[in-house]
């Protein structure tokens, strides 16, 4: 059995809560590591809509100015992605994960995400969690990784 060498990196501290007055963001270190999974819950308030701001930005360093936003990475942006809003029930967050090869990336990866103005003054619960693999992983489809939107690169 092939044993995958991994390390978890909480980007929020643990269940935070956004407003549509706020926007999260979280670098963290890829050094040494081939691939980022990252996991973003987003939700479970009636009628939340998608995020306002929803993307991955990169940096050789932590000097917020230095960031640059990767292209396939941002929601509604060109070339980007088309973030998608599944919200059933009140107890129902939307999900998103990004998998990123890292290779010819930066060291730095900076996640954001701002709440939908549709949200109005509701808070709601977000988590933003990056697991870092040394090896890279095949990927799979949204379904089997328990997400409903997998966005890949």
């Amino acid at each position: 059995m092939l044993k995958q060498e991994s390390k978890l990196v909480l980007l929020t501290d643990g269940l935070v809560t956004a407003s549509s007055n706020s926007t999260l963001t979280a670098n963290f270190d890829t050094l040494g590591h081939a691939r980022a999974v990252l996991d973003v819950w987003y939700g479970a308030a009636a009628a939340i809509g998608i995020p306002a701001v929803l993307k991955l930005s990169e940096s050789d360093d932590t000097v917020v100015t230095n960031f640059a936003d990767i292209t396939q990475f941002v929601a509604g942006g060109t070339g980007g992605f088309t973030a998608t809003n599944v919200h059933t029930t009140t107890t129902t967050p939307n999900a998103y994960r990004f998998d990123v090869d890292l290779k010819g990336r930066k060291r730095y990866l900076k996640l954001t995400l701002t709440p939908s103005t549709a949200q109005g003054a509701t808070a709601v619960n977000t988590v933003m969690i990056a697991n870092l693999y040394k090896a890279a992983l095949g990927l799979e489809t949204a379904t089997k990784q328990g997400v409903n939107q997998l966005i890949s690169g």
